[in-house]
């Protein structure tokens, strides 16, 4: 794959982090909007990391990394849906995020089956 914008996985962070942007204009909660943010913007940072990797390991690392920062904000929207902190399209950005957690965790395991070429040559 040529361009990093053709990655699903990254178009799916890239709308995340819109919607995401999008919903937090309405949160009173400063902290929880800046961690939320903040997590969003660094999904898409280690998704872009990984693409820009040639090594397995490198974009396996990359990749974990970004999955762990997709749990992070699924876990502050559940949270956030508990507490009422946000409650308009909160399921929205639930379910966006955990079909985005379901994509990382599809290249992770296509990392891992790959020996001889790059990963994300066929995503």
């Amino acid at each position: 794959m040529d361009k990093l914008e053709y990655l699903r996985a990254w178009q799916k962070a890239k709308i995340l982090n819109e919607e995401i942007n999008r919903v937090l204009i309405l949160c009173e909660n400063s902290a929880f909007k800046i961690k939320t943010k903040r997590a969003a913007v660094a999904l898409i940072d280690n998704i872009t990391e990984a693409f820009e990797r040639k090594n397995n390991n490198d974009i396996a690392y990359y990749l974990n990394v970004a999955k762990n920062y997709c749990a992070a904000i699924y876990s502050k929207l559940i949270m956030s849906k508990e507490l009422t902190i946000l409650t308009a399209e909160i399921e929205i950005l639930i379910k966006m995020t955990r079909k985005l957690l379901l994509s990382i965790l599809e290249l992770i395991q296509t990392v891992k089956v790959e020996t001889n070429e790059s990963v994300l040559v066929n995503q």
